[in-house]
């Protein structure tokens, strides 16, 4: 078993009880966790920072460094609590009630169990409004913009859906945070249960890699693995507070994203070139 595939069989076996003391437990398991905190050690460094809000900035970490000799960490960046209140609350919302609707597409298109309005049938089941299984339990990714084919890894030649606004502007400005650009032109949201795992993959199928992926994460606390000797704790986002006397839709999504996890990524699938520009986005505007 080569060194990765014996690093993720072992974090596999972690399980996050949901509690404070989750990290200080995970540092029982590896002296790799790397703690933001104590900026330097295992190769991390603040880089930078960015403002999120008026008057209000998080640090920009990058990692590699002298201990880094193959370079195997250059160009991996994080910005820890990346997003405020408001704007989480709007993408988990955009998640669950818009994201996973045609003409965007699912999983569970892939499976011919299209299912539309699957947030609202969700909570009817819930409810107890409906017999049928709650349709967000099978519910694992959706994909915008162009729509990545699982089967033969690759892109298609037509854009399947048009990128939202937020994603756009998400994507360029963590890309101009740390000095690049980015066209989001495909876009995937993964949809995590308590239990679920994303095994070790490489993003190498788009047709350019002058441009970097965008990942942002919501909800309850992961493990990323990145090679063998990084292993980051992203943490939970606190940012849906339950009150009693909240609104229920507001609510009902609140207690989703605290014991669930979503992450949204957005990429540039082709080169940046003029012409290629001005003809992907008259597909997106729909000329």
């Amino acid at each position: 078993m080569n060194p990765y595939k014996a690093a993720e069989k072992k974090w596999k076996g972690f399980k996050v009880v949901g509690d404070d003391c989750w990290e200080e437990r995970l540092r029982e398991w590896s002296s790799a966790l790397i703690d933001l905190a104590a900026s330097g050690e295992n190769g991390a460094r603040q880089v930078d920072t960015i403002e999120i809000s008026p008057g209000r900035s998080r640090p920009i970490y990058a990692f590699g460094g002298h201990d880094d000799t193959d370079k195997t960490h250059d160009g991996f960046f994080l910005i820890p609590d990346a997003l405020d209140h408001d704007t989480q609350r709007f993408l988990a919302t955009k998640c669950l009630t818009e994201y996973a609707e045609p003409p965007h597409t699912t999983n569970l298109h892939q499976l011919n169990q299209q299912v539309e309005n699957i947030w609202q049938k969700s909570q009817d089941s819930s409810a107890g409004d409906s017999k049928a299984k709650d349709p967000m339990q099978s519910l694992h990714w959706a994909a915008l913009g162009y729509h990545y084919d699982w089967t033969t890894r690759t892109y298609p030649a037509h854009v399947g859906s048009r990128i939202p606004d937020e994603l756009q502007a998400l994507g360029t400005k963590f890309a101009h945070a740390v000095g690049l650009d980015l066209t989001s032109e495909a876009a995937l949201v993964n949809y995590y249960k308590p239990s679920s795992t994303m095994g070790g993959h490489q993003d190498n199928v788009e047709v350019t890699f002058d441009h970097p992926v965008i990942s942002v994460s919501l909800g309850c606390s992961a493990i990323f693995l990145k090679g063998v000797a990084k292993i980051l704790p992203v943490r939970h986002l606190d940012a849906f507070p339950l009150e009693k006397d909240g609104d229920a839709a507001e609510s009902a999504i609140a207690k989703y994203v605290r014991v669930n996890r979503l992450n949204i990524n957005v990429r540039q699938v082709f080169p940046a070139t003029p012409s290629s520009v001005t003809k992907r986005q008259k597909v997106n505007d729909g000329d």
